[in-house]
């Protein structure tokens, strides 16, 4: 049985009996029982679920009629368990197969095996996988926000290097057109000399 699960009870209300009892360990055994006949002392009105403190963890209820579906166990085992497990006894002793000791040891067995802490650290190992996949999908999320930044600092360096080439572009533009101006001016000069030159020497001929 799970070193967790320290008692499964059924008891009566009427006269206050244990009608069955799995109590695994021996030391505790008496003092177990004297709480079961405590809580045995008040019977409930109606069908109803409740937890009472224990000096050794907590006890869960299920009270139906005259009959109590005990169990006893730490303070901090799943609620889900116990109310599973109270309901299967409960749901169990309905088809009258089995005695209500041997329902106690099936389903001690069977939340043992499939129910119990097996189930526990199933789950707590599935919130672990949760939580690496968590990591690494945020993990991923920071680095591609990091290659985004990356890439918008890179488009910003080449937008501000285009806009550079650009003005320099523009800048040697002005610069070869005012060069070409002033050459085609100087060739202009130097053929309206050459022409000036020959008219004058022409004319000069003719007067003599």
């Amino acid at each position: 049985m799970s070193e967790n699960i320290l008692c499964l009870a059924i008891g009566r209300f009427d006269d206050r009996s244990i009608l069955a009892e799995l109590i695994p360990s021996v030391s505790i055994r008496q003092a177990i029982r004297k709480e079961i006949f405590s809580l045995l002392s008040e019977k409930p009105e109606v069908e109803w679920m409740v937890s009472s403190d224990s000096q050794f963890g907590l006890w869960s209820m299920i009270a139906n009629n005259d009959i109590c579906y005990m169990f006893l166990g730490p303070k901090n085992y799943p609620s889900h368990l116990v109310n599973s497990l109270l309901f299967d006894i409960k749901t169990a002793l309905k088809d009258k197969k089995y005695s209500e000791q041997e329902v106690l040891e099936i389903m001690s067995q069977k939340y043992r095996n499939s129910n119990g802490q097996d189930k526990v650290k199933n789950l707590t190992t599935q919130v672990k996988q949760v939580q690496e996949l968590a990591y690494v999908g945020i993990q991923k999320v920071l680095e591609n926000t990091e290659v985004a930044e990356n890439l918008s600092v890179k488009t910003d360096e080449l937008a501000s290097t285009s806009y550079l080439l650009n003005q320099q572009s523009k800048r040697l533009s002005r610069q070869l057109y005012w060069r070409n101006f002033k050459l085609r001016c100087i060739v202009g000069i130097v053929i309206a000399a050459v022409l000036l030159y020959l008219i004058i020497s022409l004319f000069s001929e003719d007067d003599n």
